[in-house]
């Protein structure tokens, strides 16, 4: 038999224009080369295609054949050039930015990382690095600056402000406040709160008890910007408990933002 009719264009062929074919009727295969080829092109660019492809790919990688062919490529003189064009300049930066700043990428290397740490081995790598004496050093002076500069501090403020009012967050928030947990959190807190802040305690302690007996009015305007409403006993000294400016609230938090802690304090 020297010809054979396709079963896909249905035209009559020479036996060479057919892939041979062991358990075919004629020992080559129904459908010629050219319509074989179409075909399995055509499927490679489906998604199911595209997914058999890489993963031969991958295999084939693996092999000494592929290992073989990659080194070829990697060492020859065409090869070297275009690494070296590739890994020179800006495209490499340009490169590097555009890959690491896709979703799926920052994904994966999140989970590599806490894969990495929940192992065990990259707790005690963290453990001995963060312990180093210039791992510490650098951290103080990069902490240091970070809380020096006004423009990250106020939008960590806003950043703050905006998850603090969120509902799903509040709900977290008022859970974890309520159980057993977040109020020994709380307790221990304050207890050391209490204990390193004597000073603020004994001040606040005595101006509290010089209004509640009358002493000292409490007014019921800010002193700083004339909203009525509540106000706060603002010490600019807590070492003169009874030298104190009424501020509301958000002006109380304005001037400790921008001054820091009173004095003594």
């Amino acid at each position: 038999m020297q010809s054979k009719i396709c079963t896909k264009c249905s035209v009559e062929k020479p036996i060479s224009e057919f892939y041979k074919k062991s358990s075919g009727k004629y020992g080559v295969e129904g459908s010629c080369k050219l319509c074989r080829n179409e075909g399995i092109k055509r499927y490679q660019q489906t998604e199911a295609g595209q997914a058999v492809v890489k993963k031969a790919q991958q295999k084939f990688a693996t092999t000494e054949k592929g290992k073989a062919n990659q080194y070829r490529k990697d060492h020859s003189e065409k090869g070297l050039a275009r690494r070296q064009r590739f890994l020179k300049g800006d495209a490499r930066k340009k490169w590097n930015e555009e890959y690491h700043s896709r979703p799926d990428v920052k994904e994966r290397q999140r989970e590599a990382q806490r894969r990495h740490y929940h192992n065990g081995d990259g707790k005690d790598y963290m453990r001995e690095y963060n312990s180093r004496s210039d791992v510490r050093s650098k951290k103080a002076i990069y902490d240091r600056d970070r809380r020096a500069n006004p423009e990250l501090r106020e939008a960590r403020l806003v950043r703050a402000r905006e998850l603090s009012r969120l509902e799903s967050n509040k709900a977290v928030k008022r859970a974890y406040q309520e159980s057993d947990i977040g109020r020994g959190v709380r307790r221990r807190i304050n207890k050391k709160s209490y204990l390193s802040n004597q000073i603020k305690v004994k001040a606040r302690r005595l101006l509290r008890t010089e209004v509640d007996m009358g002493r000292i009015l409490r007014p019921i305007a800010c002193e700083s910007c004339y909203s009525v409403g509540g106000v706060h006993g603002h010490h600019d000294d807590y070492a003169k408990p009874l030298s104190v400016r009424w501020l509301c609230p958000q002006c109380h938090k304005n001037w400790h933002r921008l001054n820091g802690p009173g004095i003594n304090g």
